[in-house]
């Protein structure tokens, strides 16, 4: 099993849209920072539904100087998701702001956001398409994705189709 751990925005948007089961059946096991927790927490059905999710394991980072250095670009999730990742030795940090996924690649973490994780759900047989889902992310969630990228993630899914 690999060491997957997770910021705040892609679980979030996943759970908006009733797909969250998504990172369970890919991963089996997701590690969360305590601020992730408290991020996730926020909303009340969210956070019943997170209190009662035994595949999400929220751990406590104990290197606070790469914490602190990291909070002074990132907010306290992306941070802690970040500090995390590399104390644990993660295979993967899920993330999709790009001042964190920066930060991120820049002490080697092994990063995937949210369209990574469609490819991946697709390749799975988890879901039929990916145009679907992120339509439905644009509806209702603030999950953006530009015209170029999303035709970037079509053509990879085997979905690209000009009109």
């Amino acid at each position: 099993m690999i060491v997957v751990v997770s910021d705040t925005t892609t679980v979030t948007n996943l759970y908006a849209i009733g797909l969250v089961s998504l990172l369970r059946d890919l991963y089996e096991r997701i590690i969360i920072p305590r601020a992730v927790q408290v991020e996730l927490s926020k909303l009340p059905e969210q956070s019943a539904w997170l209190a009662s999710q035994e595949w999400i394991d929220t751990v406590e980072i104990t290197n606070d100087g790469l914490l602190q250095e990291l909070l002074k670009e990132l907010d306290q999730g992306e941070a802690e998701a970040i500090a995390l990742a590399k104390e644990i030795n993660a295979d993967v940090i899920i993330m999709d702001e790009k001042a964190g996924r920066k930060k991120a690649a820049s002490i080697g973490l092994r990063m995937i956001g949210l369209l990574g994780i469609l490819l991946q759900a697709k390749r799975r047989r988890l879901i039929k398409e990916v145009k679907p889902v992120i339509e439905k992310l644009d509806a209702e969630t603030d999950f953006y994705i530009g015209k170029s990228l999303e035709s970037k993630v079509l053509l990879l899914a085997g979905e690209y189709r000009t009109n």
